[in-house]
């Protein structure tokens, strides 16, 4: 971190190098990390698609949804189940996807109260007020280790295979701090509300709540997204920012966490500086 903020500081030329937030994304950027970039400020991507370009977008957001490629391991899809053990006539469904505790995003673009713990007990807290008209789908993240989940008896902590694209089909609203989860809800027409700084949080794209009463006053409105705007921001990290390439993992355990090492990317589109290679 000191490191990358001499070189912001100092003007020195630098590239950030990590996974981005679509199915065999990586990025190149030369501007930041994450949230911190200004290559996702609004005026790089709000920008009129032609109608064959939206077409495209569509049809690569379906093969998304669709498809079993997925930044974590899924569960084999299984929404009749979910929605029998979960569904209630006039109850919302907020989904959860948790997130790695020491994560970069998590460590660096958090802020009081949700930090990681902080935001769980504010959404078990929620859960307890709403429980006449909420119901919480809570899914722990897969290379995180043991929750207590007794802690957090508002939750309904649901298995771990289960499939985000189902919990995502099934709920009413989003709630994370800066998961990539949130794009997938984006994509597939669900309000998101972010607790933490995200890459991925503008106007009309989805909610950012600062402290638990704008959590609670969000949870508790009809939260529409502007899926025209979506389909702008899309386009833009598919074609003008992230690159491709199919990455080879194996999984290893150290300093009390799981991580998903990649030994060997194979990539067939590299995007650097808005030129494509």
């Amino acid at each position: 971190l000191k490191i990358y903020k001499f070189a912001k500081s100092e003007n020195i030329d630098f590239v950030c190098f990590d996974r981005g937030a679509l199915p065999d994304s990586w990025f190149f950027d030369t501007n930041g990390f994450n949230y911190d970039s200004n290559l996702y400020n609004e005026e790089n991507w709000n920008k009129v698609l032609s109608k064959s370009q939206i077409l495209e977008c569509k049809e690569y957001i379906n093969s998304i949804i669709d498809g079993n490629n997925f930044l974590e391991k899924q569960g084999k899809r299984n929404f009749n189940y979910l929605k029998d053990k979960f569904f209630v006539n006039d109850k919302k469904i907020v989904f959860v996807p948790l997130q790695v505790e020491s994560d970069t995003v998590i460590k660096y673009f958090t802020y009081k109260p949700f930090d990681w713990s902080g935001f769980l007990d504010i959404i078990n807290d929620m859960a307890f007020k709403l429980r006449q008209t909420h119901i919480f789908l809570v899914k722990k993240h897969p290379l995180s280790l043991k929750i207590a989940k007794s802690k957090y008896k508002n939750l309904n902590f649901i298995s771990n295979k289960t499939n985000i694209i189902d919990a995502i089909s099934l709920c009413d609203v989003v709630v994370t701090l800066n998961s990539g989860v949130g794009l997938y809800a984006m994509i597939m027409n669900k309000p998101c509300i972010n607790c933490a700084n995200a890459f991925y949080n503008f106007q009309g794209l989805n909610f950012q709540a600062h402290n638990s009463d704008e959590l609670l006053r969000f949870l508790v409105s009809d939260l529409k997204i502007d899926y025209n705007k979506v389909l702008k921001f899309i386009w833009y990290l598919k074609n003008n920012f992230y690159s491709f390439g199919k990455s080879y993992y194996k999984k290893s355990f150290n300093n009390g966490r799981f991580y998903n090492k990649v030994y060997k990317i194979d990539f067939y589109k590299i995007v650097l500086e808005n030129q494509c290679f």
